[in-house]
């Protein structure tokens, strides 16, 4: 049981890693908006 909620935790962890991959404007936008504004200057310069 415990290595099945281990594989639940490690799926959770890469579908969020996914959702926050694609951009700023995203629906997880509350704790890491500083992230996705600083790849987008490093990205224009």
């Amino acid at each position: 049981m415990g290595s099945l909620l281990f594989a639940g935790w490690v799926l959770f962890a890469l579908v969020l890693g996914w959702l926050l991959e694609p951009g700023p404007s995203g629906p997880t936008n509350t704790g890491l908006d500083v992230l996705p504004p600083t790849n987008d200057e490093e990205d224009e310069r």
